[in-house]
């Protein structure tokens, strides 16, 4: 019997509009009467799922940043939390500039960006946050602890700059696409499948009672370490070859799908 659901956001619980169907709501209520835990695994900050969290009314942990921090369902308690070395995220900031690539700089609960151009604020609109910024980050950025850096540029864009940026610094950092369009670099000891083993192991729940679902390179891992690990129909090839099964797109309620099958029996 599987007792936990990790569900990525964008692209999986959430349909193009960036809303949950009301088919995904009534699944994952369904589920949560069962005792089931439902556990959104996000890139996303805290402030860019917290709605979500309201919405479907959850009291269990969140991750957050891909991993890099995990707290309690109001966001005020932080269980696991982990950064990038402050040399390797300014390494990263001065490889950005050679390259001209947009970032956006979390730092604890804030969002950082050079300027208000139209990444800052397609980001801004997309995760329904807010970000600040700061001018030149070389010259704003000290030694604060970064999470993670997404940087939003068109996917062709990132071909040489994704392996310039591992060939330096891939003993440091992970670096994978959220979307497309989105690559995020953290730290290497995060991602969404260490985090995920951590959080069963915080509910006594065991690898083979875990179902992980996604559409990202960055839900490999946790859909690899997962005893049910599910590709959406949407998803990326390397995540769909990654997967046990693959479900139907976010636009045709895939997670509703799976949960109904494999939790609810319907």
């Amino acid at each position: 019997m599987y007792k936990l659901v990790a569900l990525d956001m964008d692209g999986t619980l959430l349909n193009k509009n960036q809303k949950i169907s009301d088919r995904v709501k009534k699944a994952i209520a369904e589920a949560r009467a069962k005792g089931v835990k439902i556990i959104l695994s996000s890139g996303r900050g805290f402030k860019g799922i917290e709605k979500y969290v309201k919405e479907l009314h959850l009291d269990e942990l969140v991750v957050s940043l891909n991993g890099a921090a995990v707290t309690d369902a109001s966001g005020e308690k932080i269980v696991f939390d982990i950064h990038m070395e402050p040399d390797v995220s300014r390494r990263i900031i001065e490889l950005q500039k050679e390259y001209d690539i947009f970032s956006v700089n979390f730092i604890g609960l804030k969002m950082y960006v050079e300027e208000l151009n139209e990444k800052a604020l397609y980001f801004s609109t997309f995760e329904g946050v807010e970000v600040i910024a700061v001018g030149n980050m070389l010259e704003f950025y000290n030694t604060q602890p970064i999470s993670k850096m997404l940087m939003i540029e068109k996917h062709e864009k990132f071909t040489i700059f994704k392996e310039r940026l591992l060939e330096e610094l891939g003993q440091y950092i992970n670096a994978t696409f959220s979307l497309p369009d989105f690559l995020e670099a953290y730290n290497i000891n995060v991602n969404k499948g260490l985090i995920l083993h951590k959080v069963a192991n915080y509910y006594g729940i065991k690898r083979e009672e875990v179902i992980a679902i996604g559409d990202g390179e960055n839900d490999i891992y946790m859909i690899e370490y997962a005893g049910l690990g599910v590709a959406m129909g949407n998803a990326m090839d390397s995540v769909k070859n990654a997967a046990d099964i693959i479900t139907k797109s976010n636009a045709e309620d895939g997670v509703a799908h799976v949960i109904e099958r494999y939790i609810l029996n319907v």
